[in-house]
């Protein structure tokens, strides 16, 4: 079953809010981040890389290919570790896959975060003249 989820930073120990997507999840759950398939996508909204990329990744995320797949959205502001990974010190939007131990840094096409996704090589990988560095925000 596809699952699409959207939450707020600001709810980690909480449940987190939704759109209509799907149903609700705490972030928190490390074990339910840990799972094969599985996608979280960090981003900020003063950034505007990540503002692009948003439409990518939920376009990305209703692909009949990635129909076993769910996909997280972290929307964080002050960039809280998530399952002990730090955020902020890699720069927004960042997209993280194989328990979190995988991540693309920056807005790339749909076609970028696909081969993200289809790599089994556990590389990290940076588009970094297309993200927003955190620390220089603040």
């Amino acid at each position: 079953m596809k699952r699409n989820i959207f939450f707020s930073a600001a709810l980690l120990c909480s449940l987190a809010t939704t759109t209509a997507y799907a149903e609700v999840h705490p972030l928190n759950n490390c074990a339910q981040l840990s799972k094969p398939k599985t996608v979280v996508l960090a981003y900020a909204t003063w950034c505007k890389y990540s503002q692009q990329f948003l439409p990518v990744y939920k376009n990305t995320s209703n692909n009949i290919k990635y129909k076993d797949w769910t996909f997280y959205t972290l929307v964080d502001e002050d960039f809280s570790p998530v399952c002990n990974v730090e955020i902020k010190d890699k720069g927004v939007p960042i997209t993280f896959k194989d328990n979190m131990q995988s991540y693309l840094i920056g807005a790339v096409p749909e076609e970028g975060l696909e081969h993200f996704l289809d790599d089994l090589n556990k590389a990290s990988a940076k588009a970094q003249a297309f993200s927003c560095h955190v620390k220089n925000n603040k």
